[in-house]
C-alpha cells in the first residue's frame, strides 16, 4: 500500500521551522507534559494576524476560553459554533498536545460540519517514560485512573443488538485499557481487531506496546487479527480503518482510540465520517503526571481534505 502521508501532511524536526497559514485561528491547551506550550511560543510572534486562543477542558464536559474567562458547553453545537465565529477565521488549527479527546472530538466535529479548512497539529515527544506508566498502574488489567466508558461529547449513538459488529482497538502502551474495554464490551473473540504502531517514536516502542498489551493479545484470534498503521500518522491510521470497513462490507464497527495521539484523531475523524455505523468506545483516562520528556517532530495534518477525499 503506497503512503499517502505526504498529501496531507507536512512534518517538521524543528519547531521553529514550523509553518502554518496565517489569519487562521489557533487552539491549543496547556497540560503537564513540556511540549503542550512549546509549538504556540514558537508561532505567536511569527504569525500576527493569527487568534491563538488557549482553551482549558473542565468537568460535565464543560470548556473554558482562558483569555476571555469564558465557559460554555462542549454539547452545544450553537456554543461551539460562535466560538468559532467570534474570531472571524475560516481556517482551524486544532493543536492536539496537551488536548484531551473529549475536547478536541467535538471541536473537530463541528468545525468540519462547518466547511472549515481544519489542520491538526501535534508535536510528539521526545520520549515516552514506560517506567512511569509501570508506577501508576496502567499496564494492570483494571486500571484505577479513568472515568469510566462513556461518549464524547456530540458521539453519543444508539448501540443495536447486532453481536457481529467488529471491535478494533488502536493500541498504546497501556495495556490495561485494552482489557477493561474488552471486558466491558465484550466482543466476539474473532471481531477483535488490534492495530499497533509501527514503526513508533522510537525503534523499540511496538515491543514496549507488544508486551504491556501482551494479556489482552492472548484471546483466541488477537494475535492473528493484528493490524499495523505508522504511530505518528493520522493520515495511515485513517486509511487503515477505511480498509477495514471496506473489507467487513461496511458492518457496524467500534473502535477504542486508546494508542497515539495521531491514531486517536484518526479514530474520531473516520466516527464523524460514517457516523451511521461507526461508534467510538472511549474510557476516559485521567492523567495527572508527567508520562513523556521533551519535544520531538511535529505535524500538521489537514484532516478536512484528508476526510472529505477518502
Amino acid at each position: 500500500m503506497i503512503n499517502k502521508d505526504y498529501l496531507y501532511m507536512r512534518r517538521y524536526e524543528d519547531a521553529s521551522k514550523l509553518e502554518i497559514l496565517d489569519d487562521s485561528l489557533y487552539c491549543y491547551c496547556v497540560d503537564v507534559e513540556e511540549r503542550s506550550k512549546m509549538c504556540v511560543s514558537q508561532l505567536s510572534d511569527k504569525y500576527p494576524n493569527t487568534a491563538f486562543v488557549e482553551l482549558e477542558y473542565l468537568q460535565k464536559d464543560e470548556v473554558r476560553v482562558s483569555h476571555l474567562n469564558l465557559t460554555f458547553s462542549l454539547k452545544s453545537d450553537n456554543a461551539l459554533t460562535s466560538l468559532f465565529s467570534r474570531y472571524g477565521k475560516g481556517r482551524l488549527y486544532l493543536e492536539v498536545s496537551g488536548m484531551s479527546n473529549r475536547l478536541a472530538a467535538p471541536l473537530l466535529k463541528r468545525a468540519i460540519s462547518l466547511n472549515m479548512e481544519v489542520h491538526v497539529i501535534y508535536a510528539e515527544p521526545s520520549v515516552y517514560d514506560p517506567d512511569v506508566f509501570k508506577q501508576n498502574g496502567l499496564f494492570e488489567n483494571h486500571p484505577k485512573q479513568y472515568d469510566g466508558i462513556k461518549p464524547l461529547p456530540g458521539f453519543a449513538s444508539i448501540v443495536d443488538d447486532d453481536e457481529t459488529f467488529l471491535f478494533v482497538a488502536l493500541l498504546g502502551f497501556e495495556g490495561g485499557r485494552f482489557a477493561y474495554i474488552l471486558d466491558v464490551v465484550q466482543p466476539m473473540d474473532d471481531r477483535v481487531l488490534p492495530v499497533i504502531g509501527v514503526p513508533g517514536y522510537r525503534i523499540e516502542y511496538p515491543f514496549v506496546t507488544f508486551w504491556g498489551n501482551q494479556s489482552a493479545l492472548l484471546r483466541p484470534n488477537a494475535k492473528e487479527n493484528i493490524r499495523y498503521a505508522v504511530a505518528y500518522s493520522t493520515v495511515d491510521a485513517y486509511l487503515l480503518l477505511k480498509r477495514i470497513f471496506e473489507e467487513n462490507h461496511k458492518r457496524r464497527m467500534m473502535i477504542a482510540p486508546i494508542g497515539t495521539k495521531p491514531h486517536c484523531i484518526a479514530a474520531i475523524l473516520f466516527a464523524i465520517k460514517h457516523y451511521k455505523n461507526v461508534e467510538v468506545v472511549y474510557d476516559n483516562p485521567i492523567h495527572t503526571v508527567k508520562l513523556t520528556k521533551g519535544l520531538g517532530t511535529i505535524t500538521d495534518c489537514n484532516v478536512s481534505r484528508l476526510i472529505d477525499e477518502n
